[in-house]
């Protein structure tokens, strides 16, 4: 073959690889970026990242912003700082929205999938594995959903398949040290690493880490790259890194019995207490077996991803003779994978999120292309790989199209804006008053005139809603639905039994469970029941009466058939309307504090006209010491 033809054929090559890699982008694009634009928020924390840039691009401090008040907040938000920067960045040049920063992260998952693209190039220089590789990514759900949310793991993603691919060329690629002076020569003879590859895995590591510490555990897989390297070339260089990780290990161990026997060394401290603490090792009888699962059903199909374990067995018995660099990443790949896994299934079993051993994704997807692609191609014949290829494009677009719905119109998505229009509408106080988890004001002063907020926390929700109420006795509260079992069970119980749900589950689709509360107190005037509508259950009289358009309902509450230290006695009554319309209210009754027991007189104005009123029998008593009992009215 001619010089001319071998440099036609390398620009046809060339040329080949520009437009898979334009194709790879547009797929992409269309991944990431398809029905992103919508103004709203999903529920796995985006907000505090969001609200975080924001307070960065308005004063340059790591504080969430208040869109309310339009000021700082006390909370300090530096976590994956990089992010921050750069999202605030991209506030800059597109302005502050959620739909820009989705975009930032659609944007991140364009150019990671370009990443990968480049990698599975540069190491396997073969079409098939690098296609089959952006395609299984592109079909799993945990990755485009990081690409589709304002979180950190989009940027961390992006830099760690750059990170591991630095370190595994350090490992594997032999450096340059032309100089002939003492440094050059033993650095050549001992440590003959390639100092570019050094210099950006060294750099990447630390971006890696101050955006997400998990980068850590994939440390196990590189030290058994590490070996393996020492054990299979017995190279100077890499008997002088594992004597280096060596000695560094025994002086981290003697650095922390130091500090178990009292020595104060600040970093090592921390480290040492994280890792004796009681929730850092999992136990092996509580096994997180979710990760096992998403490793199975990474490719939408858990026979396909067997066929696919199968297949990297394969081409690893087919290479053990003929290893080279292909051979390497691969079984670093799999090191990293196998590691990772073990770590989180059992070390750190008490955690589950896909999102937190995503940075294994690129490298499963990897690992399983080659495989296939090695495994079909035994019978030399160039045929094979183009119909497995195809076969597993036909086979993503099929998981594409199941998991649409899943990921376009996931029920996590939480529709804020609608949700506190609906608050507006149905308000009649101002301000509005709203308890609960992740309250979102950067949609709630488009929505609501004027509003005052309260987060729970987790431990002490319903004293919390207590004292909000004195001062502000109706009101609402709201709690993302996927987040509701993260709250104290007496709210949870409160919220779904024994107040006005008008948003969340079972009322509409929007993901946020919406209650409305109505805090009573007793009057300091004695109240007569109203003739001819009085009733009795056990401990509660009441009675009603029309007063124009409206229904005054007075509630008598006697205490001594009640526990010394009941708090708040919820009731729900079934009002029914001139309308023939049957309209369920709940009040919360406050009781008395320090008060000798007898009856309470409480009173309300409903403005609807009412026909009849009914009292449920199934009530909930809150008491002094937080905790709840639901009973019936006639328990004494």
């Amino acid at each position: 073959m001619t010089l001319k033809s071998k440099l036609k054929n390398r620009n046809r090559e060339y040329d080949i690889w520009i437009l898979l890699a334009v194709f790879v982008a547009v797929l992409a694009m269309l991944r990431y970026f398809y029905a992103l634009l919508g103004d709203y928020y999903t529920f796995l924390d985006e907000y505090p990242t969001f609200d975080a840039a924001v307070g960065f691009f308005k004063t340059g401090k790591f504080y969430k912003w208040d869109f309310h008040t339009e000021s700082l907040t006390d909370i300090e938000y530096s976590r994956a700082w990089p992010h921050t920067l750069l999202l605030t960045l991209w506030f800059h040049i597109f302005g502050i929205s959620v739909p820009a920063g989705k975009a930032l992260s659609a944007v991140l998952g364009v150019l990671f999938i370009l990443s990968v693209y480049y990698i599975t190039y540069k190491i396997y220089d073969n079409y098939y594995v690098t296609i089959l590789s952006c395609l299984f990514l592109l079909g799993n759900p945990s990755v485009t959903v990081v690409f589709r949310q304002i979180r950190m793991y989009s940027l961390w993603i992006l830099l760690m398949v750059w990170f591991l691919y630095f370190v595994f060329m350090t490992l594997e690629v032999e450096g340059n040290y032309s100089g002939k002076n003492r440094i050059s020569g033993f650095c050549r003879r001992n440590f003959n690493y390639p100092l570019q590859y050094v210099l950006l895995a060294v750099v990447s590591l630390i971006f890696c880490y101050v955006t997400h510490i998990n980068t850590l555990v994939c440390g196990a897989g590189i030290i058994l790259l590490l070996f393996y390297l020492l054990v299979t070339k017995k190279d100077k260089r890499y008997v002088a890194a594992a004597v280096c990780l060596g000695a560094g290990a025994a002086l981290f161990g003697i650095l922390c019995f130091l500090v178990s026997k009292g020595v104060n060394i600040p970093i090592v401290r921390m480290i040492y207490l994280v890792i004796t603490s009681d929730n850092f090792i999992g136990q092996y009888d509580e096994q997180n077996i979710r990760y096992w699962n998403w490793f199975k059903n990474f490719m939408g199909n858990r026979a396909i991803m067997f066929f696919a374990c199968l297949c990297v067995i394969l081409a690893f018995i087919q290479r053990i003779k003929n290893r080279d660099k292909k051979f390497d990443f691969s079984l670093y790949s799999v090191f990293i994978i196998s590691s990772s896994l073990y770590c989180f299934i059992y070390i750190f079993s008490q955690y589950y999120q896909d999102r937190y051993i995503i940075y294994i994704a690129p490298l499963i997807a990897i690992t399983a292309a080659w495989g296939i692609v090695e495994a079909v191609s035994f019978r030399k014949k160039h045929f094979f790989p183009g119909v497995m290829a195809l076969f597993f494009f036909v086979v993503v677009a099929f998981q594409i199209k199941t998991n649409f719905k899943e990921i376009y119109n996931s029920d996590d998505i939480c529709h804020h804006s609608q949700v506190y229009a609906k608050i507006s509408k149905d308000s009649i106080e101002s301000p509005v008053a709203i308890a609960g988890y992740d309250f979102r004001d950067y949609y709630a002063v488009r929505e609501l005139e004027d509003y005052v907020t309260t987060p729970f926390d987790r431990a002490h929700d319903m004293e919390i809603l207590y004292e909000f109420a004195r001062e502000y006795p109706q009101g609402y509260v709201a709690v993302e639905t996927d987040k509701i079992y993260g709250i104290t069970e007496s709210m949870r119980i409160f919220m779904q039994n024994h107040s006005e749900r008008i948003a969340g589950d079972g009322i509409d689709e929007w993901n946020i469970d919406v209650s409305r509360y109505h805090f009573l107190y007793p009057q300091k005037e004695y109240l007569e029941m109203f003739e001819g509508t009085g009733w009795e259950s056990g401990c509660v009289t009441y009675s009603f009466r029309r007063i124009g358009e409206d229904t005054e309902l007075r509630v008598s509450v006697d205490t001594s058939q009640m526990a010394e230290n009941a708090k708040i006695l919820f009731l729900s009554f079934g009002i029914f309307t001139e309308n023939q319309e049957s309209l369920p209210l709940c009040f919360q009754l406050v009781l008395p504090e320090n008060a000798s027991k007898g009856k309470y007189q409480y009173s309300v104005i409903v403005d609807k006209p009412c026909l009849a009123v009914e009292l449920k029998d199934d009530c909930e008593v809150y008491y002094k010491d937080e905790t709840y009992k639901e009973l019936k009215l006639w328990e004494k």
